[in-house]
């Protein structure tokens, strides 16, 4: 893994300075920019949690099925 990133981070590293050299700096940081933006779209729906199927499934304090968790037997008879 750690030779897999120092990799990429070596030939990003020559493609960002051969992008400034061709085009200068202020349109090799756009390039670099658009790329982060884009990079950052592709990742967002893949790294996404998926959403539990049960109730207590999700990460703590995650209240996106509170809605539909059944009534505690003390909140059903309480009346």
């Amino acid at each position: 893994m750690g030779t897999g990133q120092t990799a990429a981070r070596f030939f990003c590293s020559l493609g960002f300075g051969t992008a400034w050299t061709a085009f200068g700096p202020h349109d090799a940081l756009a390039l670099a920019a658009g790329g982060l933006v884009l990079a950052a779209a592709v990742a967002f729906p893949v790294l996404r949690p998926a959403r539990p199927d049960r109730p207590g499934d999700g990460p703590p304090g995650d209240d996106r099925l509170a809605d539909e968790r059944p009534a505690q037997a003390s909140e059903a008879g309480a009346a």
